[in-house]
């Protein structure tokens, strides 16, 4: 059935969670059971960190002591899930953060499936395999986070009740590396090397793997580099995507490179003949 209106979730007298297993295998965690302080210095996604923040932001909201547990699926039954019980603290709500591959419930608990990796085709496209192979599961649980996942399961739609988490405030982005935009041969000279925001709005463009994808956002987006290149109001500002197996700068760089350069570049009285490209700069003092 379709679920209502999301609205803030409800915690019982402590919160379980558990994060995607292809994470758990990087880090040193002091045992199966840890708080976010043992997550301080790992190196994680930024998407995952933001996921982490809002469930540990809620409990904490609510005075609802959070732990993680690595691997719920060797505690879903026998003495192994005693010894779990044993050590929650009277749970009864285990936030399943997944990457879309996996959905690891625990039987017993109010299970909450928060996808965090939004945005990335590779990802949505596995947790629509995972649901095509399992969606007595999916159905089984107690609400989705930020999301909306909905499908077909016995001839009739399902959707996870939606619940809907935020940040108080912005978190911090830590280091923020800008690089100026390479107009090529086409440019006129002052606009070869746009080195970051000047006077006047600064239009900002945050780019995602489904962007990249998309040839109408593509086109459009062509269309207002060229009128910031060419003299157009203000400055334009892209946001590099976070790619699946791309978490180098450079990665990203090119991907956004070569998306762009798929997209035909429309026709103005501005823009003299010729190709323009989006590259990093080749000179030092920048980054």
């Amino acid at each position: 059935m379709i679920g209502p209106d999301a609205a803030a979730p409800e915690f019982g007298a402590s919160l379980l969670a558990s994060l995607p297993g292809s994470v758990i295998e990087g880090l040193r965690l002091p045992g199966s059971l840890f708080g976010r302080e043992a997550l301080r210095d790992a190196v994680l996604p930024a998407e995952l960190r933001a996921a982490i923040a809002l469930v540990a932001e809620a409990a904490e909201a609510r005075s609802v002591p959070l732990q993680f547990v690595a691997r719920p699926e060797i505690y879903t039954h026998g003495r192994a899930r005693a010894w779990l019980d044993d050590r929650i603290g009277g749970a009864r709500d285990h936030v399943v953060i997944t990457d879309g591959r996996t959905l690891r419930t625990l039987p017993g608990l109010r299970n909450h499936l928060f996808f965090y990796p939004r945005g990335v085709p590779a990802r949505e496209a596995a947790l629509r395999r995972l649901v095509g192979i399992v969606p007595e599961l999916f159905g089984g649980l107690a609400s989705q986070i930020n999301g909306g996942l909905a499908f077909r399961c016995g001839g009739a739609w399902h959707r996870p009740p939606p619940t809907h988490l935020r940040l108080p405030t912005t978190p911090p982005l830590g280091r923020v590396e800008r690089f100026p935009f390479n107009g090529g041969a086409a440019a006129p000279p002052e606009a070869r090397l746009a080195e970051g925001p000047a006077e006047g709005p600064v239009r900002y463009v945050p780019l995602s793997g489904t962007a990249l994808a998309d040839a109408a956002f593509l086109r459009e987006l062509a269309r207002e580099m060229q009128g910031a290149l060419f003299g157009g109001p203000g400055r334009l500002m892209l946001e590099l995507p976070r790619l699946d197996g791309v978490p180098d700068t450079a990665g990203r760089l090119a991907a956004a490179a070569r998306a762009l350069s798929r997209a035909p570049v429309p026709p103005s009285r501005r823009a003299p003949p010729g190709r323009w490209s989006w590259s990093p700069p080749r000179r030092p003092g920048f980054g």
